[in-house]
C-alpha cells in the first residue's frame, strides 16, 4: 500500500540531488537547464503531493530568465523547506 509518508520519503530521496543540480545550473547561469530544473521539480511535486513545492518550482522557472542568482537560490532554499515541512 502507498502511504503518504512512504510518497514523502521516496520524493526527499530524490530531493539533495535535484537541489544540488539546481545550484549547480544557478552558479553557471544556464537559463535553459535552471527553467528545465525547476520544470521538473514542480512536475514531480505534484506527482508525490508536494503541491508547495509544485507552487514554489512554478516560480523558479519564472525566475530562471532572470538572471537573479540570490532570488533563485531562495527558492530552491524555500522548496526544501516545503519539502522537509
Amino acid at each position: 500500500m502507498i502511504t503518504p509518508e512512504y510518497l514523502k520519503t521516496r520524493f526527499l530521496s530524490g530531493l539533495e540531488r535535484r537541489t544540488m543540480e539546481l545550484y549547480s545550473l544557478i552558479d553557471v547561469g544556464d537559463e535553459d537547464g535552471i527553467y528545465r530544473a525547476f520544470h521538473s521539480l514542480a512536475g514531480i511535486g505534484g506527482t508525490y503531493g508536494f503541491h508547495e513545492v509544485t507552487r514554489l518550482a512554478r516560480e523558479g522557472e519564472e525566475h530562471s530568465a532572470t538572471g537573479d542568482r540570490a532570488a533563485m537560490r531562495r527558492i530552491v532554499e524555500r522548496i526544501t523547506a516545503a519539502a522537509l515541512s
